[in-house]
């Protein structure tokens, strides 16, 4: 792509550049939030650990935004506020995802020895 080419294009699609610009912003405020916490509780910080939490909190966050924008249809600043905030608890999503799991895991483990036996 040309140079006039990607402008017209940021030109024609401002809007959205802005809606993902602010998102990406405000999810990462609440990230750096989070992280400051889990410092200030003895987690060590290491890169690893940095990468993954902004991973798993922008994942969280965007499924929070296709509920609250795209499903409910509530104002976009609303919404992205309800993403950094969620985006924060990433890591009790996350505990909670690996119970559920082992959880269904265990289930199926016990009905495996049920049907066998």
């Amino acid at each position: 792509m040309a140079k006039t080419e990607i402008t017209e294009w940021l030109v024609n699609n401002s809007k959205q550049v802005k809606e993902i610009a602010l998102f990406i912003f405000v999810v990462t405020m609440g990230t750096i939030t989070k992280m400051i916490e889990a410092v200030r509780k003895g987690t060590k910080f290491t890169i690893a650990w940095l990468i993954s939490e902004l991973i798993m909190s922008f994942f969280v966050a965007l499924t929070v935004y296709a509920v609250f924008d795209q499903f409910l249809q509530v104002n976009k600043l609303f919404s992205f506020m309800m993403c950094a905030w969620s985006g924060t608890f990433s890591s009790t999503f996350q505990e909670k995802g690996k119970d559920l799991v082992v959880s269904v895991f265990e289930y199926i483990k016990i009905w495996i020895k049920v049907k066998l036996t």
